[in-house]
């Protein structure tokens, strides 16, 4: 206690007007009573497990669309090691799968059975796009759409993946309010030329910052440009960029996506016909905080069917 506090007085006790003696205030206190057990709800999701169904870590499977609930057949990529590819086949107990195609392989085995199998595949030296095509005929069943699917009908189901890997040159700058990108874009454009505080080469280009992206670069208000070459097998893309803050991107010197500004992390798709060597030109600004940039190519496919 401090030397200026003084104690002067005490208020009113407090008494108790009844006996206490032997009282149990939580049994006392009014509640209803609650019921041995509790019937399930008549549209209710069971959440427990029957008996030999798959669990552990490694049966938590999410894909685009969710939670997978393993009652539709499915395919997943569980490993790559060098050219050897391994996935996880899953669906219904009774019934047969089958690969019926495919590209891009050299390699799969098996190519029939009943679920869960493992499926290993041998991709061919310089293949980029990566297909597989299965069908199953067994049990009826309910996709997690709510689509059902009678006993006896054949269900195809698909793996796909490109893996298109591009070479990139990434410059970074520092800007100041000279090189505002929001208020003097072709100042800031003109840092391209200039020698850069720091650079890189990447295969992929995908970022996250929470800080300085190099040596000697701001953690606040940098640039970044980034640059490749590449040739491709003609056909409908789509190009998606994710960024924060604001990103263009130049096809072989035209402007194809302008989200220039400042944002959180957001994803921007565009459609492209490509056919041949094509140029790419990625202008970038961080003005504060969090800052990514992740580049992806792809076929443009048909939404996934399983």
């Amino acid at each position: 206690i401090g030397k200026d506090n003084v104690f002067e007085d005490c208020g009113d006790m407090l008494t108790v007007t009844q006996p206490n003696d032997n009282l149990n205030w939580v049994q006392e206190l009014p509640a209803p009573t609650l019921p041995d057990s509790v019937a399930p709800l008549p549209d209710g999701m069971p959440t427990g497990f029957t008996e030999g169904e798959l669990t552990g870590r490694q049966y938590i499977l999410v894909d685009e669309w969710g939670p997978y609930d393993f009652q539709s057949p499915s395919v997943w990529l569980r490993n790559v090691e060098g050219d050897t590819y391994t996935f996880l086949l899953l669906g219904p107990k009774e019934g047969n799968w089958k690969a019926v195609g495919g590209e891009g392989w050299r390699k799969v085995n098996p190519v029939s059975g009943r679920f869960p199998a493992t499926l290993i595949c041998n991709k061919k030296a310089d293949a980029e796009l990566l297909t597989l095509d299965f069908e199953f005929i067994g049990q009826e069943f309910t996709d997690r759409f709510g689509r059902v699917n009678p006993r006896g009908r054949v269900f195809p189901f698909h793996f796909q993946s490109f893996e298109k890997h591009l070479t990139w040159r990434v410059k970074w700058y520092n800007y100041d309010d000279d090189t505002d990108p929001l208020v003097n874009y072709e100042a800031f454009r003109k840092l391209n030329s200039t020698t850069p505080i720091a650079t890189e080469e990447k295969t992929d280009l995908y970022y996250a910052w929470w800080g300085s992206p190099a040596k000697g670069v701001h953690a606040d208000r940098f640039a970044t440009f980034a640059e490749t070459e590449f040739d491709i097998a003609a056909g409908d893309y789509k190009v998606i960029l994710t960024s924060d803050d604001g990103v263009r991107l130049y096809l072989d010197g035209k402007l194809i996506l302008d989200h220039w500004d400042i944002h959180e992390p957001a994803t921007d798709e565009v459609p492209v016909q490509l056919d041949g060597r094509h140029h790419l030109l990625i202008e970038h600004f961080e003005g504060g905080g969090f800052g990514t940039l992740d580049f992806r190519v792809e076929p443009d496919f048909h939404p996934s069917r399983h």
